[in-house]
């Protein structure tokens, strides 16, 4: 159970932003609002709607205070067809090598720090500073480029996450000669959406199994941005299975052209 003061924060949080957006009248007890939270059991799955909620995506990145992400995704008969990423520590400027490391969390709270990036089906994706208040305006796509070799590629801060021996060979068989962002969480994602970078690659282990909170939201948008995501075989990620991808081997999203020189070189690179 919640700690007492942290159970009765959230309920007043609740009962505030009730109030607020919808006028609702009695508030509701701590107790209710315990059992709302618990109602968010649903197994997912390819019928119905189904929302997917990662309230901490990057819980390490989080604790040291690098960057982190608030994740939503909406699924929709098993497609996902909403997604929004808060990312309260990446700049609303371009992503330097340095915004991946501790020192992230520290500029929370000054000017340009903190993005808000959304996406429906069909509609495309917007993002806009997190002190804005309303639906982000601004449409953002992901930066298309042929010159591979100045292509920005990132990956996971965690070796757990990613192996990244594997993914610097891939990146070198596609001729890429920059060094890795790394970065915690689906913030990766909302860069790539918005051209701070050309790839994401995210091999971890075999025995690792990836689940559908740490990819839904992102997805959506990288899609709506024009960028492709798959797994190791150019298959879609498939978020109709309940609460687990299983996919082939990994993950990549990226520009479609260096997508397609990324899948190629899976066929030759050794993991």
């Amino acid at each position: 159970p919640a700690p007492p003061a942290m159970a009765t924060r959230i309920t007043q949080l609740v009962n505030v932003t009730l109030q607020a957006e919808l006028g609702q009248g009695g508030p509701l007890t701590e107790e209710q609002v315990l059992e709302l939270i618990d109602t968010g059991a649903s197994p997912g799955g390819p019928a119905g709607r189904h929302w997917v909620l990662d309230p901490i995506d990057g819980t390490r990145g989080f604790v040291g205070l690098r960057q982190y992400a608030i994740c939503l995704g909406m699924l929709q008969e098993g497609q996902v067809v909403l997604g929004v990423l808060g990312c309260p520590n990446m700049p609303v400027a371009p992503l330097t090598d340095s915004d991946g490391g501790s020192d992230a969390a520290g500029r929370v709270g000054t000017d340009g720090i903190g993005v808000l990036f959304t996406a429906q089906q069909g509609c495309g994706a917007f993002v806009a500073p997190l002190s804005d208040s309303g639906i982000p305006q601004q449409h953002i796509s992901v930066a298309e480029s042929s010159d591979f070799s100045r292509a920005r590629y990132m990956e996971s801060w965690e070796s757990r996450h990613s192996d990244h021996s594997f993914t610097a060979r891939l990146g070198e068989a596609a001729g890429i000669t920059t060094q890795p962002l790394r970065l915690d969480s689906q913030a990766k994602y909302g860069a790539l959406s918005r051209g701070d970078a050309e790839l994401f690659l995210r091999f971890p282990a075999a025995s690792y199994r990836e689940k559908i909170w740490d990819h839904a939201a992102g997805a959506v948008i990288v899609t709506e941005a024009g960028g492709r995501i798959t797994d190791a075989a150019g298959e879609p990620l498939d978020f109709s299975r309940g609460r687990w991808l299983d996919l082939d081997r990994g993950i990549v999203a990226a520009t479609p052209s260096l997508h397609a020189a990324i899948l190629q070189a899976l066929k030759t690179v050794p993991q």
